[in-house]
C-alpha cells in the first residue's frame, strides 16, 4: 500500500509539486494485472488471458465494425480477478470479454460500434476457444498471455 507521503515523494522526484493535490486527488486503487507471454493451447479454457483466441460460448456470435471483425483483447475470469478488487468495483463471478477495430484509428463517422465489452454472468457454463475470423482470407494473430493479478492500493489518509 502507497501511502501519501510516498506518493508526494514520487510528486517530487518528477518535479510536479505544483499539481500534487490535484494528483492526490486522483489516485484510486486499482488492480495490478502482470502477463507471461505463452502459447495459447497452455492457458485453460475459461482462464483469465489477454490475446490469443476467446474462450466463448457455443451461440457466441464474433462483433463487427464496418464489416470488418474486432480484434479480441483479452478476458478475464472475474473470480479470479476479485480477491484484489479492494474497492469491490467489479462482479465477483463471470466472465469479461474484451474487442475493439484496430485497423481503422482515428475512427471517423459512427464509432458506437468499434468497441465492445462483453459481460456473461456465468462462470460455469460451457465456453470453446474460436479462433479469429479471417478477413480477405488471411488475418495475424496475436500472441496470447497468461495473466496474474495483484493489488495496488493506496491510504488515502
Amino acid at each position: 500500500m502507497l501511502t501519501q507521503e510516498e506518493i508526494r515523494a514520487q510528486i517530487h522526484a518528477f518535479d510536479l509539486d505544483d499539481y500534487a493535490d490535484p494528483i492526490l486527488k486522483s489516485v484510486k486503487n486499482a488492480i495490478h494485472i502482470r502477463r507471461e507471454q505463452v502459447e495459447d493451447e497452455a492457458i485453460p479454457i475459461g482462464a483469465s488471458k489477454l490475446g490469443g483466441s476467446p474462450d466463448v460460448p457455443p451461440d457466441f456470435t464474433w462483433y463487427t465494425y464496418q464489416d470488418t471483425p474486432l480484434t479480441f483483447i483479452g478476458q478475464f475470469r472475474l473470480s479470479e480477478v476479485a480477491p484484489h478488487d479492494v474497492d469491490h468495483l467489479l462482479p465477483e463471478r463471470g466472465m469479461l470479454y474484451f474487442f475493439y477495430e484496430g485497423n481503422s484509428f482515428p475512427y471517423e463517422g459512427d464509432v458506437s460500434n468499434a468497441t465492445r465489452v462483453l459481460y456473461l454472468p456465468e462462470e460455469d457454463v460451457e465456453l470453446r476457444r474460436i479462433p479469429h475470423p479471417t478477413v480477405k482470407g488471411k488475418w495475424r494473430e496475436t500472441g496470447a498471455a497468461s495473466i496474474t493479478c495483484d493489488i495496488f492500493s493506496v491510504d488515502n489518509n
